[in-house]
């Protein structure tokens, strides 16, 4: 997702933060500091039953309902829950049949064929056929629809035509019966599948019309597994179980339920008092030591690697990354190593692009940028701008504004950077923006030499990755993410020919050339990949943390057993408060119902 906090420095989180950690909580390895605090209960199930609420919570807000215009990382998982895709990701994020129960491809890679399966009902009551499908793809993909995944899908057949309004319909979709619709593309492309399983063109019911309207999020309605019942925009959202889900006997829960505007530190005691369910990535750092610390929490804690990659852009048309050999020279200097220390577990440091989970993703490939201070300083000697440390004379002669990005976090990496290359005569000037303003500066064209970036993908496939980031393509003199202004013409010839490639085999191959060559020319040094930290309370079984969508609810099941249990050993006071709650009416267990003021922390 392109431009929803992919510089976000601040999950790079400050030596303050463990001593407020220490002064919260006392040292980590203390005799009894996690007394009494544990969770609640084992499981006790091992089979799937039916019924329950699922209790979330989050800091942020869900930016749209409607699968045609909402990109943000938060909303992809519950857009998933409304709306079901001719295909899906499964849960080792492969493409699979939804409700498509099969399809085929032409020889030549330019014709999908799906085969819809017959019966599915929508949330309306109103049986999906072909038309259904052509007309949401048109309804996402016309003139006036602010979708931001256009170029996702720029090789069906006559969208040109039909978004210049030269045509009234998409001549690549063709309905050629009450349940075939094909798709027809102008040249092959090996990414079809992967970015039809994305929200975008899912279908939606026959109430969302043909064009698209901003109402339509208020009343979302689609063919997923869980129908819509109420949102309020930056407060909660709720869904339940559709019962006439295709998928017979599924979802197990009834509900499930979003609390916003959550802060971290008030889901860490709403998660131990009972009052959610999990806590999904949203960890203040005192809370994630300790809860990673504790005998007992730790057991339910994951730690799970994201298809994600931070590192250090070099703009290659500004002094003096306009040298190969100094771009080299800082992606040697980083010390990774000191780098794995400062992030204690919590990110795994790289020197290469493509991160796990991608295919051609290798832990330690041979091209990898490496540590390297002897190199670097000979690299700099060989650019004219040798460096005596003895001394500290010579180097690049002019101090270089690095761009931080924002908060505390994102100064004391920049920090860190600014020391190991300082071992080279390379100075910089740390410049701490907010993100909106890292955002548009670093997106011009010779306006900032160098700065901090990151991406995280749209699809699970090395392409997202590569053609935003690197080919001459995604340059633009506004909104660029290509912030390295990075060309290079065998790369673009290699990434065209592989985003085409049919065999998969074959395009891997293509894609790990590609990443030896940014990784040897340099315009970017890579760091690190984080890790995401997911904490779920014993009862909730079968929670998946998914490859594309980050989290997936569609096969969870709550242990009731085990939550009764654990409730019932409750004495009075915050804890028991919380059983009465969550016996009562679950809507209201994250404190306070659909009229509840602002929650602050306990």
């Amino acid at each position: 997702m392109k431009a929803e906090g992919r510089v976000m420095a601040g999950r790079l989180l400050s030596t303050l933060l463990f001593a407020a950690a220490a002064a919260l909580f006392g040292s980590v390895g203390c005799s009894g500091c996690h007394e009494g605090s544990g969770p609640r209960g084992a499981p006790s199930e091992s089979t799937p039953r039916r019924g329950g609420t699922l209790r979330l919570a989050t800091f942020t807000d869900l930016r749209s309902l409607d699968p045609a215009v909402s990109m943000d990382t938060e909303s992809k998982p519950y857009l998933d829950l409304l709306f079901a895709g001719l295909v899906d990701y499964d849960d080792g994020g492969a493409i699979a049949g939804d409700l498509a129960e099969r399809w085929e491809r032409s020889d030549d890679g330019r014709t999908y064929r799906f085969f819809l399966r017959r019966g599915v009902r929508m949330h309306d009551g109103n049986e999906l056929v072909a038309d259904d499908v052509k007309r949401s793809v048109e309804r996402a993909l016309a003139p006036d629809t602010p979708t931001p995944a256009l170029t996702f899908y720029e090789r069906l057949e006559g969208l040109a035509e039909y978004r210049a309004r030269k045509a009234p319909a998409l001549s690549g979709v063709q309905v050629e019966g009450p349940h075939v619709v094909t798709f027809r593309l102008t040249s092959p492309d090996a990414t079809f599948l992967a970015v039809l399983a994305l929200p975008f063109l899912r279908p939606v019911c026959r109430s969302a019309g043909t064009r698209y309207d901003d109402t339509f999020q208020n009343q979302p309605c689609g063919a997923g597994p869980f129908r819509f019942e109420s949102w309020q925009p930056g407060r909660s959202l709720r869904v339940r179980r559709f019962d006439q889900y295709f998928e017979k006997g599924r979802p197990w829960l009834d509900a499930i339920e979003l609390r916003m505007d959550v802060s971290r530190l008030t889901q860490r005691f709403q998660l131990e008092r009972g009052e959610i369910d999990a806590i999904l990535n949203e960890f203040e750092r005192p809370g994630a030591i300790w809860f990673r610390t504790h005998p007992e929490w730790s057991k339910y804690l994951r730690q799970t690697p994201v298809p994600e990659f931070y590192g250090d852009f070099m703009n290659v048309e500004m002094r003096p990354f306009d040298d190969r050999r100094i771009r080299q020279a800082v992606a040697a200097a980083l010390n990774r190593p000191n780098l794995q220390k400062y992030y204690e577990g919590w990110t795994e440091v790289t020197g290469h692009l493509l991160p796990p989970g991608i295919a051609g993703y290798e832990p330690h490939p041979p091209w990898e940028q490496r540590y390297d201070l002897p190199r670097a300083r000979a690299l700099m000697a060989e650019a004219g701008y040798p460096f005596d440390p003895a001394t500290g004379k010579g180097g690049w002669p002019e101090t270089i504004t690095y761009y931080a990005g924002e908060g505390e976090g994102a100064v004391r990496y920049a920090q860190i950077l600014q020391h190991d290359l300082k071992q080279i005569g390379i100075r910089i000037a740390i410049k701490d923006t907010s993100f909106a303003q890292h955002l548009a500066e670093t997106g011009r064209p010779k306006t900032v030499a160098f700065g901090y970036y990151g991406w995280l993908l749209d699809f699970a496939d090395p392409s997202d990755f590569f053609e935003p980031l690197f080919s001459s393509a995604a340059i633009s003199e506004e909104d660029c993410q290509n912030k390295a202004f990075y060309r290079n013409p065998a790369l673009d010839a290699l990434l065209d020919r592989a985003h085409g490639e049919l065999d998969p085999k074959r395009r891997v191959e293509m894609y790990r050339q590609a990443e030896q060559i940014v990784c040897d020319d340099a315009p970017w040094s890579f760091n690190y990949n984080p890790l995401r930290l997911e904490l779920l309370q014993p009862w909730v079984r079968d929670y998946r943390s998914h490859p594309v969508l980050f989290k997936r609810f569609k096969p969870v099941w709550i242990d009731d057993t085990a939550r009764r249990a654990a409730f019932a050993l409750v004495g009075p006071g915050r804890s028991g408060a919380a059983l009465g709650v969550l016996l009562r009416d679950p809507v209201h267990a994250l404190g306070g119902g659909p009229d509840a003021s602002r929650r602050s922390p306990p």
